[in-house]
């Protein structure tokens, strides 16, 4: 399962989307419905920080020497990844109200959150215990894992959720070909499977969904 940056984000063949690129004094970083940027670390601390009303907020690690920021929420709640009391690996965190928690695994040494709904809904992925990554949902403290595509053994990576609970990413499928996915009513779709006969398309990862349900991403 090959992870990709979730920018810049690039349009999935006839897929209509509309995508906004954030660049703060922070760095790049995750995208904002509000008037915040969430953005990767600084050249001076390599911590991720908020940039709002001209001001750059670090918002400091997990114990670390680096964070990085990849979303933000109209609430303020900003999520991503911070190595972890000075280890080499990375966790899921979520900061809010001046406090960055750490969100887990899913039984593996690391963790990365990468979108985050309005209603605190967050997704990312995980190794399991196996070393094989899935994606998880996360709500109320709870990180669900989402389950493999169809019958497929290997993992998958999520990258974006929308305020309707719709998650989108790119998974492994039995031949272990990355596929770009929607996951909603607890099933996880082959978003190829979507495409007319004869495209020549191949949609390999979902990297953002907005509330029309629009999606974009690499093929």
């Amino acid at each position: 399962m090959r992870r990709t940056t979730r920018t810049p984000r690039a349009g999935i063949g006839a897929v209509a989307a509309t995508a906004a690129l954030l660049l703060a004094a922070c760095g790049t970083g995750g995208t904002s419905d509000g008037g915040g940027a969430a953005g990767g670390g600084t050249a001076a601390t390599n911590t991720a920080c908020i940039f709002t009303n001209g001001t750059r907020i670090s918002i400091g690690t997990l114990g670390g020497s680096r964070s990085r920021a990849d979303a933000i929420n109209n609430s303020g709640i900003v999520v991503g990844q911070s190595l972890h009391n000075n280890s080499s690996a990375e966790h899921a965190f979520m900061y809010a109200n001046g406090v960055m928690t750490d969100l887990g695994t899913l039984g593996g040494a690391e963790s990365f959150a990468n979108g985050i709904n309005d209603a605190g809904v967050i997704v990312g992925a995980s190794p399991r215990a196996d070393g094989r990554t899935y994606s998880f949902r996360m709500a109320n403290g709870i990180m669900i894992d989402l389950g493999g595509l169809g019958n497929s053994p290997y993992g998958n990576f999520a990258y974006d959720i929308n305020n309707l609970g719709q998650i989108v990413g790119s998974a492994s499928n039995v031949d272990h070909d990355d596929r770009a996915y929607l996951y909603e009513n607890g099933m996880m779709k082959d978003l190829n499977s979507l495409l007319l006969p004869g495209s020549g398309l191949e949609l390999t990862h979902a990297t953002a969904i907005n509330e029309l349900g629009q999606i974009v991403g690499t093929g």
